[in-house]
């Protein structure tokens, strides 16, 4: 090549690189980036913490893009500090960005100029990229959303006032609120059997801006699955229900339900369990005792497999001899457990997470001295349950027998059952009828006293609860409770009023009496405890006056009356 075309050739690509320095001046500009959403970014500060540009919305932000070997940039630093410290304490953020330098040698230079602010360093040039920086330092303020609303390329000593002027100008504005929403499903989690409808709730509440129209879509279900959203489109604050065929489905489903509107999509959720069939096995443990003549001895009532589903039932117990006594029945930790019209029912406590082996019941019995059996059974007769949307669940029951066996000799070891009963005094019979005698008079006075030396404390009882039929009349006097459950039938006593329907899931309420006034308070109803109306879960004592009627939707219903 001679040196003519070699000239040439120079030229050309002198001019081909000219042409494409002038491209990126003439196309990439930070001046194009003004009245534009400010790029994102995340960059480490000098300590080691990461800084995210968008956490920073709601204030007022001064970019600065600076190298430490920049002339200008240091000259920009100490007016800086000065808008830095005149603004601080107000919705005001200062964030200086190096350009590819080491920590050490930022941090020194840093400390070296005072730089009290958020520095940060871009180790591999891309955030300046993103902002088309050409030439530092470079200036940019956003606003409180995030908006870039001022740009400054070089720096002179005329910028320091257009700084301040414009962050004055911006923290004075109240930015317009965006539209934002939040979406929730209840219940989160839903066990049902396969064939049954699963209902979940999905509610959308609004959080700022104005309300917009969201649109609700569900994944996670197989092909083919059928649901319905009703409606499919709501606005903020509204509800819609998803209702969701379990026919062809068997398993645990993470469902994830999604509302897109104004924008921007949110997302919630659910935990769907479609089963085979509820089951659980429940039985006695220990199935084998030995205990001496007069003993007292315990059994437990065990869920071994399947409490977890289990949420209220009832049960009975028989043993077909007169020589054992049934003196206590003791509610396991998870339950509650109260005795009706020789049955007893049993609901989980409220909040409580209970798995297998869980105790249901411990059973006292009391061996009769002048028994001449040598073997007794005890018999779980009837056990019903239910889960907490009243779906049945299927019983395995064993083992549901135990044998007692008697023992005439000195106190027995351990028992192979396992349990070893404590040393105890036999009683003589004369002792125990003695006993038996003293305890009949004191319970025939008793009565006597109570019914005709002062009645009215059975009858001056003025509050009653009367059932929207009219059919039922209970009397209340100090304190009464109201439980419901499914796949029971109604039951009324005395001393207790307990309310069991085979209409839904249930509730649960107390009626207390302080002075001549009664209130009432919902400790924990699945369905809720309402009283004209009004829903009382958690909201403390309300006071009951005559005519109110309370209600438990699906459940009961019944009418407060004081007779003054």
């Amino acid at each position: 090549m001679n040196k003519k075309k070699m000239i040439v050739v120079i030229l050309f690509i002198l001019f081909i690189f000219a042409l494409m320095i002038s491209s990126l001046l003439l196309f990439a500009k930070p001046e194009d980036l003004l009245d534009k959403p400010a790029p994102d970014f995340t960059l480490e500060d000098l300590d080691g913490n990461s800084v995210t540009l968008s956490s920073f919305k709601g204030y007022v932000v001064l970019l600065d893009f600076f190298a430490t070997w920049c002339g200008p940039c240091r000259a920009a630093i100490p007016h800086i500090k000065e808008i830095h410290d005149q603004f601080k304490g107000q919705k005001f953020v200062s964030i200086s960005i190096d350009y590819r330098e080491s920590k050490s040698k930022v941090k020194s230079f840093a400390e070296q100029y005072h730089m009290n602010w958020i520095v940060v360093i871009d180790p591999d040039g891309k955030v300046f990229e993103q902002y088309q920086v050409t030439g530092i330092p470079t200036f940019f303020i956003l606003d409180k959303n995030g908006v870039i609303r001022f740009v400054q390329v070089g720096f002179t000593t005329g910028v320091t006032d257009k700084i301040r002027q414009k962050v004055q100008e911006l923290l004075a504005q109240t930015p317009p609120q965006t539209f934002d929403f939040n979406l929730q499903a209840s219940p989160q989690t839903i066990s049902v059997t396969a064939g049954q409808q699963a209902t979940i709730t999905v509610k959308a509440t609004l959080v700022s801006g104005t309300a917009k129209q969201i649109t609700l879509s569900l994944t996670g279900l197989p092909s083919g699955t059928n649901y319905n959203f009703n409606p499919q489109k709501i606005t903020p604050t509204s509800t819609s229900t998803l209702t969701i065929d379990t026919t062809n489905l068997d398993g645990t489903y993470t469902l994830t339900i999604t509302g897109t509107g104004g924008g921007i999509s949110k997302q919630t959720i659910v935990t769907l369990n479609v089963l085979s069939s509820l089951q659980a096995k429940i039985g006695f443990y220990p199935d084998n005792i030995s205990i001496e003549k007069g003993y007292n001895f315990k059994i437990n009532i065990t869920i071994f497999s399947g409490a977890s589903n289990i949420y209220a039932g009832e049960f009975n117990i028989s043993y077909g001899s007169q020589d054992l006594n049934l003196t206590k029945v003791k509610s396991g930790n998870e339950w509650v457990i109260q005795k009706i019209n020789n049955k007893y029912v049993f609901y989980r406590n409220p909040g409580v997470q209970v798995g297998d082996k869980s105790t249901l019941a411990v059973l006292t019995f009391k061996h009769l001295s002048f028994s001449k059996r040598n073997n007794i059974y005890v018999n779980l007769t009837l056990f019903v349950a239910a889960d907490s949307n009243g779906n049945d669940i299927s019983i395995n029951l064993y083992p549901n027998k135990v044998k007692v066996s008697i023992q005439t000799s000195s106190p027995p070891g351990p028992s192979p059952g396992g349990y070893t009963p404590p040393y105890r005094k036999k009683t003589s019979s004369s002792k125990i009828y003695f006993i038996i005698i003293i305890i009949a008079l004191i319970i025939a006075i008793t009565t006597f006293m109570i019914v005709y030396l002062k009645p009215s404390i059975i009858y001056g009882v003025k509050a009653y609860l009367v059932d929207s039929s009219g059919r039922i009349r209970i009397s209340i006097k100090d304190k009464k409770t109201v439980i419901g459950r499914e796949n029971f039938v109604n039951m009324v006593s005395r001393d207790k009023l307990v309310y069991i329907t085979r209409i839904s899931k249930g509730g649960h309420f107390i009626i207390e009496r302080y002075g001549k006034q009664y209130y009432i308070i919902d400790k924990y109803s699945l369905n809720g405890t309402l009283v004209n109306n009004i829903d009382i879960r958690g909201k403390g004592y309300v006071k009951l006056n005559h005519g109110d009627r309370i209600t438990i939707p699906g459940v009961l219903e019944l009418i407060f009356i004081y007779k003054k």
